[in-house]
């Protein structure tokens, strides 16, 4: 990483062209919900095209592209500005709502919607999972029925940890940020604001509150009661 001056200077030296350009509008991308921001305003600025299949009884609008390889089942209802990545598999029946980017070899099955969210490559969201206002790192997997909220129940802004401290995201909607290779089992939830590291998972269930550690992982534990059922 280096800084815009120095990177102008390497370009200079090494004989390329340099030009400059004004810039309309400029979206800082320094915390994780500003790539949410970005997000929309690349998908307001994209050109659609459709380059997969989409089949009969899918319902895309004219705002969303549908890359090479792609695949939008029967009942699938994509809302624009929208994109779906090359080889992707979407539906049937499922809801991708406004400003949702889905990257490449990604999965969103049956009964799952997804609103105003980043989901990198290789991720699957197979069947009955709800993810709302989040960033989705690559390769991730979502067990049926898993729930990533991303409003609170006073509908106060969300919070979100950075650098050790609580932080007022000035957003009243956001999901979680997921890092790559994030497990979740079945019917499990994430809060609002919450953040997953790489390879972390929260098992069947489970609720997560707050943050989790890379390579670390939650479950519960229930306590069970056998005894006689039907005479």
């Amino acid at each position: 990483e280096k800084e815009i001056t120095t990177s102008i200077e390497i370009l200079i030296e090494k004989g390329e062209l340099v030009s400059a350009k004004e810039l309309a509008s400029w979206v800082h991308v320094g915390r994780p919900w500003d790539l949410l921001l970005a997000n929309e305003r690349a998908l307001e600025s994209q050109d659609p095209v459709t380059k997969g299949k989409i089949e009969s009884g899918a319902h895309v609008e004219k705002n969303v592209t549908v890359e090479k390889g792609a695949l939008v089942r029967s009942g699938a209802y994509i809302e624009g500005p929208a994109y779906i990545g090359k080889n992707s598999d979407i539906g049937p029946n499922c809801y991708i709502r406004p400003h949702t980017s889905i990257g490449e070899n990604a999965r969103i099955g049956n009964s799952v919607e997804i609103k105003n969210s980043i989901i990198m490559d290789g991720s699957h969201a197979a069947h009955h999972t709800y993810i709302g206002d989040s960033i989705v790192g690559k390769n991730c997997n979502f067990g049926s029925g898993t729930k990533v909220g991303n409003l609170r129940l006073d509908a106060g802004n969300v919070i979100m940890t950075l650098r050790g401290k609580l932080t007022d995201t000035g957003r009243r909607k956001l999901g979680a940020v997921l890092g790559d290779k994030v497990q979740t089992g079945i019917n499990s939830m994430i809060n609002p604001g919450v953040k997953m590291g790489p390879e972390s998972a929260i098992g069947p269930g489970a609720i997560l509150y707050e943050d989790l550690a890379p390579n670390r992982c939650v479950f519960v534990q229930q306590k069970e009661q056998e005894r006689s059922w039907k005479k």
